[in-house]
């Protein structure tokens, strides 16, 4: 019976019913909106191994997403009477599903936590030892240049002080040069 053909009395129930069977059609979306959310978080989890910690407080966030999700969908469906309980028990056995799925997940994080945390804690240790490596050989290299350069600075030095007396013999080798010129009479 649609609203123009029923009596008066009954349009606004009619019409209430119509508003309720468009809130279940509402709920239908939000419900196939979580399952999606649900199908691309068990996408993403194999992936995510790494960011375990991330992921325990995104489930977190999630469950309580949910949880409040449910009590708002519970008051809902307890309005609409016996034809929505049917709707209301596939939501439930989806949300068990959903509950159980997320169980499984915070299993399987739990058992491959330690073994990534041993695998991370591996590589460090063999980053750590790499590097101290390196800053071995960069303090072989720095004390083999600190070498060099005393080196350097001596011939330098050495270099000077030949300089100096190549400097005298010249001065000395004029001064002769002039005085065996005076001798000769040449000059």
């Amino acid at each position: 019976m649609t609203a123009e053909q029923a009596p008066a009395w009954a349009v606004p129930m009619i019409e209430g019913l119509a508003a309720l069977r468009g809130e279940v059609t509402g709920l239908r979306g939000e419900v196939t909106g979580l399952r999606g959310e649900v199908a691309e978080l068990r996408g993403e989890v194999t992936g995510l191994r790494s960011e375990v910690t991330g992921l325990r407080s995104e489930v977190a966030t999630l469950g309580a997403r949910l949880d409040a999700e449910i009590a708002g969908l519970r008051g809902e469906v307890a309005r609409l009477g016996d034809r929505v309980d049917a709707e209301l028990a596939a939501l439930h056995a989806d949300m068990a599903n959903l509950g159980a799925d997320l169980a499984g997940l915070r299993d399987r994080l739990d058992r491959e936590f330690p073994r990534l945390r041993a695998d991370l804690m591996a590589r460090l240790d063999r980053l750590q030892d790499q590097i101290a490596a390196h800053h071995r050989d960069i303090d072989v290299n720095f004390a083999s240049s600190d070498r060099a350069l005393k080196l350097v600075r001596s011939q330098r030095e050495e270099i000077a002080g030949i300089e100096e007396q190549l400097s005298a013999l010249t001065r000395l080798v004029h001064h002769l040069q002039g005085e065996i010129h005076a001798l000769r009479g040449d000059g």
